[in-house]
Parts: structure tokens; C-alpha cells; sequence
């Protein structure tokens, strides 16, 4: 029963948009809402772009979680041979 607010037959912008609106669906906005807001690139290029960014920011950040998960790891075995020397 749902009308379809948006509507694109371009791959990019419907990735786009699945990555995007989530965040708004959070804070608890309407599809209606996020229109007046929503900021969608306006080529493909720009697009490809904010997709190659978003790809590497997501390495980074699993990279910095994966080695503050190692380190705390090493931590823990550090303060376990503390205490039982």
C-alpha cells in the first residue's frame, strides 16, 4: 500500500540511495522528509567518485577496528602474565 516516492533507472543512484537513506530512517524522517534535505549527486562520475571514497573509508576503518581488536588482545595477555608471574 505503499506509493514509490523515487524513482531511477540508474544503478548508481539507487546504490546510492540504499547506502544513504538509511541514516535519515534512524533519526526517525520520513521518505517525504529526506527530499527536502537529501543531497544526491548530480553525475555519474560524481557518483563513482563518493563510491570509491566510501569503499576506502570502509577498508580504513576495518583496518583501525581489526588493529585496536589486536591490541587489546595483546593487552589482555600482557595483564594476564602480569598477574600470574
Amino acid at each position: 500500500g505503499k506509493e514509490q516516492l523515487i524513482y531511477t533507472e540508474n544503478n548508481l543512484i539507487l546504490q546510492f540511495l540504499r547506502k544513504y537513506l538509511p541514516q535519515f530512517e534512524k533519526k526517525g524522517l520520513t521518505y517525504l522528509s529526506i527530499l527536502n534535505v537529501a543531497k544526491i549527486p548530480k553525475t555519474d562520475d560524481d557518483l563513482t567518485q563518493l563510491f570509491q571514497e566510501y569503499d576506502r573509508l570502509k577498508r580504513e576503518i576495518n583496518y583501525l577496528i581489526k588493529n585496536i581488536r589486536k591490541i587489546y588482545l595483546e593487552l589482555d595477555e600482557m595483564v594476564k602474565n602480569l598477574y600470574h608471574d
